[in-house]
């Protein structure tokens, strides 16, 4: 193999590690892994703004079937996925979650 190869993927491995880190730092930080996800308020919020399944979809590079999924509770999202979908809908990340009773 090639040096300069090596290299070039293990920087791309590093930066996409910190990239990792960051995020979930910030998952963390605002204490939403502490949260029960609630997929019904994708749905909720999608229709206030007049979006269908397949327009978030499309807005989020998934299949119309993952939106569905996520909104009938039969899927958990990633966190990159929810990310997008957080952007495409303009809401805060918190905005999905509810806190764990106890």
């Amino acid at each position: 193999m090639n040096k300069t190869f090596i290299i070039v993927t293990l920087c791309d491995i590093i930066q996409k590690l910190i990239k990792f880190f960051v995020v979930n730092f910030h998952f963390y930080e605002r204490g939403i892994h502490k949260m029960n996800f609630k997929g019904r308020t994708i749905k909720v919020m999608r229709c206030e703004l007049d979006i269908t399944q397949k327009e978030l979809s499309e807005k989020c590079d998934v299949a119309m079937s993952t939106i569905s999924g996520l909104e009938k509770h039969n899927n958990m999202p990633t966190l990159k996925l929810l990310l997008k979908i957080r952007k495409a809908l303009n809401v805060p990340l918190e905005y999905f979650f509810e806190k764990e009773e106890g």
